[in-house]
């Protein structure tokens, strides 16, 4: 179920603000769900907060392509 991962996720975001994997995520969540703009978002947090993962810039990217 989608909307409970999302969910989940933001759980996890506003618990650990500096876990990449919650960013991560959430906008694999968010992009498999259509919501590309926000899935961008979330992808960008993760990419700053771990700019050295390949996998956050391809998510970002097909994020991006999505919009």
């Amino acid at each position: 179920d989608l909307a409970r991962a999302e969910r989940e996720w933001r759980a996890v975001q506003r618990l650990l603000p500096f876990y990449e994997p919650a960013f991560y995520g959430l906008g694999n969540v968010l992009d498999a769900q259509g919501k590309s703009t926000e899935a961008v978002q979330a992808f960008r947090g993760a990419l700053a907060r771990r700019p050295d993962r390949p996998e956050i810039v391809n998510g970002l990217a097909l994020a991006l392509a999505a919009r």
